[in-house]
């Protein structure tokens, strides 16, 4: 059993969206890499114009990241900022309350932060939110139990 708190908060949303915009970056990053190899033997200024578009987006979108307010009282006006998370015998608790449909149970490091994404709610975890357990029994527990359980539910 292992137990955690994390956060509803604006960070949270914060770290998904920058998540996201770096998907989007490579997504343009490879069709100017492939152009190149043409632009080098044919021609050579057509680089200019292949590299300008993921370059400015990836300008502006960090541009944008950063004068972004994420601020609670904006995204989250009303709700619950502190949830207690338990993970037991392949279950998903959140707030003592059992998640039966699991869509989406996802993590991502980040910084001092784990990001868990459950069922499209994001929760910040800080390194030192483990009531019950630590980070690596939650890695594993996370691996062996959870994951498991939602492939095989996938796979059929």
């Amino acid at each position: 059993m292992i137990e955690f708190y994390g956060y509803v908060n604006g960070q949270a949303i914060a770290v998904n969206n920058h998540k996201n915009l770096i998907n989007i970056f490579y997504v343009l990053l490879l069709p100017a890499i492939i152009l190149s190899v043409f632009a080098i033997l044919f021609y050579p200024l057509a680089m200019i114009v292949i590299w300008l578009a993921p370059a400015l987006f990836l300008i502006f979108s960090y541009l944008a990241f950063a004068f972004q307010r994420y601020d609670d009282k904006y995204f989250l006006a009303g709700t619950k900022k502190v949830h207690t998370i338990r993970m037991e015998n392949g279950c998903v608790y959140v707030d003592k309350k059992q998640c039966k449909h699991i869509k989406k149970c996802l993590l991502y490091k980040y910084k001092k932060y784990i990001l868990f994404i459950l069922n499209d709610r994001f929760y910040l975890v800080p390194n030192e939110a483990y009531t019950v357990g630590g980070k690596n029994e939650f890695f594993l527990l996370f691996k062996r139990q959870v994951l498991n359980k939602f492939v095989l539910k996938s796979k059929s």
